[in-house]
């Protein structure tokens, strides 16, 4: 083998072997977005979950004071009614 030949297939080893290492380190980065997409998708989740949660206690909590007021009051004017006849 002649010393330039070797130099060469040298270089292109070392060439495929950093061509696999950046195909490598691109798919790293790829998956470690994803990864870090995924989490802010889910977190962002959770919130708008606790947040509809909260909305929806607080819905309830209203509709059933009205509800009970409405119902404590609604005997209270029928008696009303019925003294007036």
């Amino acid at each position: 083998m002649k010393p330039e030949r070797r130099w060469t297939s040298r270089l292109l080893l070392r060439g495929i072997r950093q061509s696999g290492f950046r195909s490598l380190c691109f798919v790293a980065r790829r998956a470690a977005a994803l990864g870090d997409y995924r989490l802010r998708v889910r977190q962002i989740a959770r919130t708008m979950k606790a947040r509809f949660d909260e909305r929806l206690a607080e819905r309830t909590r209203i509709a059933r004071d009205l509800h009970d007021t409405f119902l404590q009051d609604h005997p209270g004017q029928q008696a009303g009614c019925r003294t007036m006849r």
